[in-house]
């Protein structure tokens, strides 16, 4: 199997230093990394000293907030142009453990090797800086169970975050690029229910070990990311927009449902601007059952979007 691998990684308003520190464990695994910054104004100085030093690091500097879908693309697209067999997505907040990469193309040998069509290795990943440990998603029936990873083989999955996912080649081409319109959030799970519907799984390979951040902070304490408005307008419109889609399975349907009522009553409840956050809920929601979706008026200007 060809293992020719490129990193992607989606940066926006972080430190690139920062960022490729949380890389230093993927750059002595990868073929290369391309790092697309959506920041404004672009970090060009700070990028060209770290390019200086990292022969296989490629940057693309957007100027703009072009979105999480349109530079995971153009990502991909710079992968594939370098010969990247697979290419590994990641967020400009998580951090690969040493062995990480090793361990989901094993998983992915073995898989293939027993003749499955796999359209991403997942990451067993601990989230911060809420510490809990990781479930995943599996169907049983209309219901969605959470399965958390035991020793280190593989767990099949219905649907997985961005950050952290090995993705064949060939699965990008027969499955389709990430979703440009969604600009942000949900993106990752619409292209895994596409995956599914296209006959791929998905797995996570549980002894590749990765730290992400998920939000900005706890919600009054609990386990709930908190979430500026802006980022719940865009969770509910594209969440909404995503129930309507054929391909959308009906257990999630269900427990997403369930979910955007309880988030909406969890922020009424416990959040300072609780008002501004049901606002927001409300109108992403009307824009998504309008299919009305895209970038925001002003992407770059006012609360920043977190990528």
């Amino acid at each position: 199997m060809d293992e020719n691998v490129y990193g992607v990684v989606v940066c926006y308003r972080r430190d690139p230093e920062a960022i490729m520190q949380r890389l230093r464990a993927l750059n002595a695994e990868a073929a290369g990394v391309i790092a697309v910054d959506n920041s404004q104004p672009a970090p060009e100085d700070a990028w060209a000293r770290i390019a200086s030093r990292y022969a296989t690091l490629h940057v693309i500097l957007n100027g703009h907030n072009l979105g999480v879908g349109k530079a995971l693309n153009q990502g991909i697209a710079a992968a594939l142009e370098r010969g990247a067999s697979l290419v590994l997505l990641l967020d400009d907040d998580s951090e690969p453990a040493a062995g990480m990469l090793q361990a989901q193309l094993a998983a992915l040998r073995a898989l293939r090797g027993a003749g499955g069509k796999v359209a991403a290795i997942g990451a067993d990943y601990t989230s911060h800086p809420l510490s809990r440990r990781t479930l995943y998603p599996q169907f049983l029936g209309m219901r969605v169970r959470r399965v958390g990873c035991s020793g280190v083989g593989t767990l099949p999955v219905e649907y997985m975050m961005t950050s952290g996912s090995l993705i064949p080649a060939e699965a990008l081409g027969r499955i389709g690029p990430m979703r440009e319109d969604f600009f942000i959030d949900c993106i990752d799970t619409e292209w895994c229910f596409r995956a599914r519907a296209a006959g791929y799984g998905l797995f996570v390979a549980c002894a590749a070990k990765l730290e992400h951040s998920p939000g900005e902070g706890a919600l009054f304490g609990c386990r709930l990311a908190y979430r500026k408005p802006l980022r719940q307008y865009f969770a509910f419109r594209n969440s909404v927009y995503t129930l309507r889609l054929a391909h959308c399975p009906w257990p999630w349907r269900l427990m997403q449902t369930c979910r955007l009522f309880g988030m909406a009553g969890a922020y009424l409840l416990f959040a300072r601007d609780r008002w501004r956050q049901l606002g927001m809920m409300a109108k992403g929601a009307w824009h998504g059952l309008r299919g009305q979706l895209g970038a925001p008026d002003d992407p770059d200007h006012g609360e920043a979007i977190r990528s």
